[in-house]
């Protein structure tokens, strides 16, 4: 063996200073049995690292969509006016449903109501490719706190057309595009106004640098003047199973839903196809908030 070679090699030099054979042996054990221990500490060291770093990963993800699951619900709905919350029920709150996402807002006008909370089903959807059930979250940001700049949908409150005797019975909530986010001219001041949003989120597969991963993908509605969707973006890598369900209520009707469940599994391993032992599953319950009176 390697220490018996050097200890032989090495006798006489040991011999000179009051080492035997022997001695040289035991030191040589002792040193190679501390170099293993120090190798296993330093390889057990390495795979905690490593789990706490795909741990924090893993939680980082989850809070990601959790995160946005629960800022793009906040405005689901008609920002704080007594004409909106007039045509809610504060005693039995549920999401409205939302207008048809293939249809520009342009075609619809104007609405008692704008926003909400529905489950699509992609695959029937002729305005947006996909498959499989998708989240879609049509929401009015509140301008100009919430609204950004650049063009956009406008949606303006009934104080806008109050003028006349008509325009304040109504209380109607039109939409309008415009080129930059501004309240409109023929707009009395005070009126509540806000740009209107739409998104789809649905579980999808990806392919990057040759490798394919399962995500959670994002659509938007574009804010051009021609009514479109934009292109599949990738929230969230690893996801590997994603279900919306509706929580309902008897006396709510029945394309309204009280609150959502929101269920989704990530993984560490992006390889992993199927829901195993390393899955861990999330959820986030979506349930409407009544917007404060603006």
């Amino acid at each position: 063996m390697f220490h018996d070679n050097v200890c032989r090699s090495t006798a006489s030099l040991s011999r000179l200073r009051g080492f035997s054979l022997l001695e040289c042996m035991i030191a040589t054990a002792l040193a190679m049995g501390l170099i293993t221990a120090v190798s296993g500490a330093l390889a057990e060291l390495m795979a905690v690292n490593h789990e706490m770093v795909a741990r924090s990963d893993l939680m980082l993800r989850a809070r990601q969509i959790n995160r946005f699951l629960a800022d793009q619900s906040v405005f689901a709905q008609l920002p704080g006016t007594r004409a909106s919350i007039g045509v809610t029920n504060l005693s039995d709150p549920a999401w409205d449903a939302p207008a048809d996402p293939c249809i520009s807002p342009l075609n619809w006008l104007e609405r008692i109501r704008w926003g909400g909370v529905a489950i699509v089903d992609v695959t029937r959807l002729d305005c947006l490719r996909g498959e499989g059930v998708g989240l879609y979250i049509e929401s009015v940001l509140p301008c100009p706190e919430f609204c950004g700049q650049g063009p956009g949908f406008v949606v303006t409150g009934p104080l806008c057309d109050s003028r006349g005797v008509e325009g304040a019975y109504r209380q109607v909530w039109r939409v309008r595009w415009q080129a930059a986010m501004e309240l409109p001219v023929e707009c009395q001041t005070g009126t509540v106004w806000g740009r209107l949003a739409r998104l789809i989120l649905t579980s999808g597969r990806s392919t990057h640098g040759g490798v394919t991963q399962s995500t959670l993908r994002l659509s938007q509605m574009s804010d051009d003047a021609l009514y479109r969707w934009r292109s599949a973006e990738t929230l969230v890598t690893g996801l590997l199973d994603w279900q919306v369900i509706p929580l309902r209520n008897d006396r709510l009707a029945h394309e309204s839903g009280a609150a959502f469940l929101v269920v989704f599994a990530l993984g560490h391993d992006e390889r992993v196809l199927a829901v195993n032992h390393g899955t861990h599953s999330f959820s986030r319950l979506l349930v409407p908030r009544p917007p404060a009176v603006r």
